[in-house]
């Protein structure tokens, strides 16, 4: 992985392999079938000059890549800086320049470094008119007829609200005086917001289809039938819809969610969100041994690493962190612009004028500073011509599918709840998993066993994997049925007193987080839980384990695998 996140470390293949596999012969790819040639040249000016500027020079000394795309003709790269509150604008600029270049709607992308600012975008067009799709950005109460039905409700509940009484007091809609569920009640007003509201509501169907979904899978809960109870679950957590793919409209997506993607049409808002380097606070070791403060003690501290920390005993702490992180972000900043097929339009915040001497930033805080004096100090630069979207070659079918959403009432008891996490994985003891999908299921049986300490807390750990969306309602019940077996026949490990995934550290600062440590005065017993097929290479990780326990003065210490699906239990001596 390109980044640290869950533990991932892009040293391994940066050092580590190297070190393993001396005599390995190291083949680069460095051939883009992807982009064309303005934004293949683009990047690969850019990205050799900010690997210069940050020292990792040798890191990215490969990072030129070859031009194999078919479609070499035409593409260009646009750089735009401007004020922060001008941004949206200029990304409304940006499509409307890219359908007059015969551009579809599902060709333009929006990269964004976070859900906040893909939302701000998503609302901006869909007042706008434009159709868009996104799995991180279309919160639900951004909806206009969702926020004014749930003052309804509010109303309805607590006839003193003055606040939500303000709100609705012009929304003429009578409350019916008998319904039979919080289903039917919602519909009625529904039907009612319809008749005034008509545009408003046709525009935010998918907004209003998800409300209803979430009423619905809160009435199956115990108490879901009543009012105060939805509306407090509602206020507890925001909410977000997932729109239909293979519709013709605009992809708002995280830069995340975007590795492995391409689009024809590429904008790029907010590039000075991507920091070079943000303070962090981290736990870091200490070696008194060597410091030159007789008061200094050894031992694991939580300390703000920042530019501070340059002249105190984690000055080595802050610079290791800083590289990490500086190599994060410049590859989160490749990640975004290499997505480009076509064009690529890059829209960033001046810099601040302080910053600014002969006209270069002359103190770098984020990539779009870097980008600022690659670009000469122009606040528009533009390499390249505008591609004609119409020469583009297309997938039959990609694209064409008009979506046109419709909000239909449907009873509860045949309305059918999916996620693209759920599948189909419980067979043989419970236990059938799809072909493609083995480490999904064990992933996600890992992660509800995470929360498990006793056989009373493996209901719970379901239901919470159900309402995330992870298990559909039947493998709910397969994975409660193989869970509770398996639980009950390792009881002396689940009576409540031992520790899930508790963190330990090395006298390095490497963490360590085994599955399960019960631990009886000082004897230990650890537990590492695998979902595939045995194998001895797991022995070494829970070794690992047990030094570190023995290192704590645990007189005995015992480690063991767990393989749960055949329900073998190995010790590691």
């Amino acid at each position: 992985s390109i980044y640290r996140w869950r533990d991932s470390d892009w040293k391994l293949l940066s050092e580590k392999v190297e070190e393993e596999f001396p005599d390995a012969k190291v083949e680069t790819k460095q051939d883009n079938y992807r982009s064309c040639k303005e934004v293949v040249d683009f990047n690969n000016g850019f990205f050799e000059f900010a690997a210069e500027q940050l020292g990792l020079g040798t890191l990215y000394s490969d990072v030129k890549q070859n031009v194999k795309s078919k479609d070499v003709q035409g593409g260009c790269v646009q750089v735009s800086f401007c004020d922060k509150d001008d941004e949206i604008g200029r990304v409304v600029d940006s499509i409307e320049t890219a359908l007059a270049a015969n551009a579809r709607f599902s060709d333009i992308a929006v990269l964004v470094r976070n859900n906040a600012d893909g939302s701000a975008i998503a609302e901006e067009l869909i007042e706008r008119g434009y159709p868009v799709v996104s799995n991180d950005s279309l919160k639900v109460d951004a909806s206009f007829i969702v926020r004014r039905l749930v003052s309804l409700l509010s109303c309805i509940e607590n006839p003193s609200d003055d606040i939500n009484k303000f709100i609705v007091k012009d929304t003429k809609v009578n409350i019916p005086s008998n319904y039979h569920s919080l289903t039917d009640l919602c519909e009625e007003l529904l039907r009612q917001m319809q008749v005034l509201y008509p545009e408003a509501f046709e525009n935010e169907t998918l907004f209003i289809q998800s409300f209803m979904d979430e009423l619905r899978e809160r009435q199956a809960d115990a108490g879901g039938g009543n009012l105060r109870y939805f509306l407090e679950n509602w206020k507890e957590k925001e909410r977000s819809i997932n729109s239909p793919e293979n519709s013709d409209a605009i992809n708002i997506l995280t830069i995340h969610k975007a590795k492995g993607l391409e689009f024809p049409y590429l904008i790029f808002p907010f590039a000075e969100k991507v920091n070079i380097y943000k303070p962090s606070k981290k736990w870091c070791w200490l070696d008194a041994d060597n410091s030159p403060f007789d008061s200094a003690v050894s031992g694991i501290y939580s300390v703000n690493l920042s530019e501070k920390s340059r002249d105190t005993l984690f000055a080595k702490a802050y610079e290791d962190e800083r590289k990490m992180q500086v190599v994060d972000n410049l590859n989160v900043f490749y990640v975004a612009l290499t997505r480009a097929k076509c064009c690529l339009h890059i829209i960033a915040d001046n810099p601040a004028k302080g910053r600014i001497k002969d006209g270069k930033v002359i103190e770098h805080k984020n990539l779009s500073d870097i980008l600022y004096n690659f670009c000469g100090g122009f606040s528009e630069k533009s390499f390249g011509s505008m591609y004609d979207f119409s020469r583009l070659e297309r997938k039959e079918g990609k694209g064409e599918e008009n979506f046109e959403a419709e909000y239909v009432s449907i009873d509860l008891a045949g309305r059918l709840k999916a996620s693209e996490d759920a599948l189909d994985f419980f067979g043989e003891d419970g236990v059938s998993v799809k072909e493609d999908s083995p480490r999904r299921s064990g992933v996600v049986l890992h992660d509800i066993m995470a929360d498990v300490k006793s056989l009373s807390d493996l209901e719970g750990a379901i239901k919470k994997a159900l309402l995330d969306g992870r298990l559909d309602s039947g493998q709910a019940q397969d994975a409660q049925a193989l869970l509770f077996e398996r639980i009950r026949s390792r009881e002396e490990f689940f009576d409540g007193s031992g520790y899930n995934e508790v963190p330990i550290f090395d006298s390095h600062g490497n963490e360590y987080r085994p599955d399960k440590v019960v631990i009886s005065g000082r004897k230990a017993k650890i537990i590492d839980y695998k979902f595939g097929a045995p194998d001895k290479k797991y022995e070494a990780q829970v070794r690992t384990y047990m030094r570190l326990y023995r290192e704590m003065d645990y007189e005995e210490v015992e480690g063991y695998l767990w393989y749960v699906m055949p329900d073998t239990l190995v010790p590691v001596q």
